[in-house]
């Protein structure tokens, strides 16, 4: 079923002042936009439209503790969105180039910044 009504409340709370509810809210995005999912690509242009890129850039700069949530769903956003203007105004490639401290404490998470990294290079050339 697509269900997409639910995508831009937790689009909101991505912005939240409580950085907690912003990780909940990226978790729950990334089930929507995860490569299992059926709709992946379409849910993923959804959060684009809705401004999304903006608010988990800004939860990825506040956040103070470990952001593997939050890094894991700008990767499946990064693969999902070919050539968005979101992806070229964040500047996720620079995010996930610069977030190698992150891999070692989590290294199942090393083949997903990879394929998101190649295909950033890949569309951005």
């Amino acid at each position: 079923m697509k269900e997409t009504r639910i995508i831009g409340p937790l689009v909101t709370q991505l912005g939240h002042r409580n950085s907690n509810v912003g990780t909940e809210a990226a978790i729950a995005l990334g089930k929507f936009v995860c490569p299992d999912n059926f709709n992946c690509v379409e849910n993923s242009r959804r959060l684009s439209t809705l401004m999304g890129f903006p608010r988990l850039m800004n939860l990825l700069k506040a956040n103070g503790r470990d952001q593997v949530h939050e890094l894991v769903l700008l990767c499946y956003l990064a693969l999902n969105i070919d050539k968005d203007k979101g992806l070229e105004h964040a500047r996720v490639l620079n995010v996930l180039e610069g977030c190698p401290l992150v891999l070692p404490r989590h290294p199942e998470l090393r083949e997903l910044f990879a394929m998101a990294i190649h295909h950033l290079t890949s569309i951005s050339s």
